[in-house]
């Protein structure tokens, strides 16, 4: 996903590089993190696309070797085996395309060294722009000098055949090609924002690129948001795919008034294509430590987290041992069945005001503790629920806490229209009230009505 310039870009530079880069830290691994939502606050543009050119001949029988066609406005031989074409200069192979002002070709190595302008298209999309480059056509191994390049997703296919998406760009001072899929790049600089939107880059003296995993691995990289370095990593791995990988993500650090220094590490684990979970370990220097973690689910007929954290004896509110939690659940039981479930917990009242900033946890004065079951029929719905609440405003008192619902039953009909074009509906709920202070009791109304 990529995000144009959001209104605040320091506020979000770290977010935009976690999610467009997934980068690691401490020199592991990295994540590409898949936050529900991550993208709700950013605008989303389009992607940039590379215009293909025109490709070469088939091969001459089916599954054979690509010919290779060579074009120029001036061709000579300079040895029985090389081919040198000046101005205008073309070399194809399938879709892999070389163009430059010299092209000189030696038939017994299959290599070729251009240039000049010279601007190289790959069978997967890619376009490289350098000044001279040598390499050898069919192992599509070489190297590059002073080259600008951009990098196609394989995983997208635009509507025209003839375009390719641009999954990455950057530029680097020398790049090696190691195969179709793999290259290796000098001085680099990379960014999977697109054109004009150079706010956030990665530079790094080695990187390599690997298309067929999905992977780009790094030395001594640096995150730069407006050309100024806010991230070091000695070596780091990072997706460039939209693939998810188990690692780091980026850390954070700040202060609260309250808690002194804040360091969060988040660790993510890609366990499934179906189940992740995210473990968020954090530091507070005047409190203690605290654990937390969410997992995620998606099945064919449910999908749902759990969330909790937890800190034993914090230090600032007398030793007593603090958390939250937090389920949240949807289930298509049968055609006609489905469920829900939305529990959230804290330990004590004034949590929202210690840990505001860092809980996942929607931050209200009560808390939902419901779940439902809902029957959708042909003449009627049926609903049961059982809805209780957590206070968590210490102001308010405790006869002015909401009623629980333990249970609510509720009964909607949708019956035909009758004679003379009459509607009869029937709306009746039985719902058992309790509370600590006030009247507790079982409350049954029914309202009949037609139309």
């Amino acid at each position: 996903m990529r995000f144009c310039s959001p209104d605040d870009k320091l506020a979000t530079a770290t977010r935009r590089a976690v999610r467009t880069f997934g980068l690691a830290v401490l020199g592991l691994t990295s994540a590409a993190f898949q936050s529900h939502n991550a993208v709700a606050a950013e605008e989303i543009c389009a992607p940039d696309v590379i215009t293909l050119p025109r490709p070469g001949p088939p091969p001459e029988q089916p599954g054979g070797p690509l010919p290779v066609e060579l074009e120029g406005d001036e061709v000579e031989s300079v040895k029985k085996d090389t081919v040198t074409m000046k101005g205008n200069a073309i070399l194809k192979r399938g879709r892999q395309t070389l163009s430059a002002d010299q092209i000189s070709y030696h038939r017994p190595t299959d290599e070729i060294e251009a240039e000049g302008n010279v601007v190289l298209h790959t069978q997967t999309g890619d376009r490289l722009r350098t000044s001279a480059v040598k390499m050898q056509v069919e192992t599509f191994i070489g190297e590059l000098e002073n080259a600008e390049y951009r990098l196609a997703k394989r995983d997208r296919i635009p509507e025209d055949p003839n375009q390719a998406f641009v999954n990455a760009r950057g530029t680097a001072d020398k790049i090696y090609l190691e195969g179709p899929d793999v290259m290796r790049l000098e001085n680099v600089a990379y960014t999977t924002c697109a054109e004009g939107q150079d706010d956030v880059f990665l530079t790094a003296t080695d990187m390599t690129l690997d298309q067929a995993i999905g992977e780009g691995t790094a030395k001594n990289l640096k995150v730069r948001f407006k050309d100024v370095p806010i991230f070091y990593f000695p070596r780091v791995s990072f997706p460039i795919s939209d693939e998810r990988k188990t690692g780091f993500l980026f850390p954070s650090i700040g202060t609260q008034q309250d808690s002194g220094m804040v360091l969060k590490t988040p660790y993510y684990w890609n366990i499934a294509p179906n189940y992740d979970a995210t473990f968020y370990p954090r530091i507070y220097t005047d409190r203690g430590v605290q654990i937390g973690a969410e997992f995620r689910y998606l099945q064919p007929s449910a999908e749902g987290f759990v969330y909790g954290e937890y800190m034993p004896s914090d230090s600032k509110f007398d030793d007593d041992d603090r958390g939250a939690f937090t389920v949240k659940h949807w289930h298509q039981l049968a055609s006609r069945w489905r469920s829900r479930v939305d529990v959230q917990w804290v330990s004590d009242e004034q949590y929202f005001d210690d840990f505001s900033n860092d809980i996942q946890i929607s931050s209200a004065t009560f808390l939902p503790q419901f779940a439902e079951a809902v029957y959708t029929g042909d003449l009627w719905n049926f609903e049961g629920r059982l809805f209780a609440y957590q206070t968590v405003d210490e102001l308010i008192p405790e006869s002015r806490e909401p009623y629980d619902r333990l249970p609510q039953l509720r009964a909607v009909s949708k019956f035909p229209k009758g004679p003379y074009g009459l509607r009869p509906r029937v709306e009746t709920e039985l719902a058992n009230f309790e509370h600590d202070e006030l009247v507790n009791g079982w409350r049954w109304d029914i309202t009949p009505s037609v139309r």
